[in-house]
């Protein structure tokens, strides 16, 4: 595995693909919980979910999402993922989506300007509350 390759100190305790199904995750749950730190790579919103229904539980660790960082990781096969030049050109996001444009497209162009108009809405609203009761 190219994490215990890098870092041969880690101790990692438990290894799921995320493509469990409902029945399964309690199961999963259950081995997490007795982790110190968990990295969720389950993309957006599932990792957050994951983590969520750990802290739920109780569970006082730390938790990372990394989104499609460890695919990378594994498509890379211990190399660069990303070409240099797009490194150079900081353009990392141009090349994901040129690598997976029918996931990607709508995430970038329809998701998260819905999640920004929102987000300002919902800002606006909690000031408005605030400055009425503070009356």
């Amino acid at each position: 595995m190219f994490l215990r390759a890098s870092y041969p100190g880690v101790v990692i305790s438990y290894v799921s693909d995320g493509f469990y199904n409902q029945d399964e995750t309690e199961f999963v749950l259950s081995n997490v919980e007795r982790c110190d730190v968990v990295i969720c790579s389950l993309g957006t919103p599932r990792q957050e979910s994951f983590l969520a229904e750990l802290r739920a539980r109780g569970w006082h660790g730390t938790g990372y999402t990394c989104g499609g960082f460890l695919d990378q990781l594994v498509e890379a096969d211990g190399g660069d993922y990303y070409p240099r030049v797009v490194d150079q050109l900081n353009i990392r996001w141009l090349y994901r989506i040129a690598s997976e444009p029918r996931r990607l497209l709508p995430r970038y162009l329809l998701h998260y300007p819905i999640g920004m108009i929102l987000f300002v809405i919902d800002r606006l609203r909690s000031r408005s509350r605030a400055s009425t009761s503070e009356l």
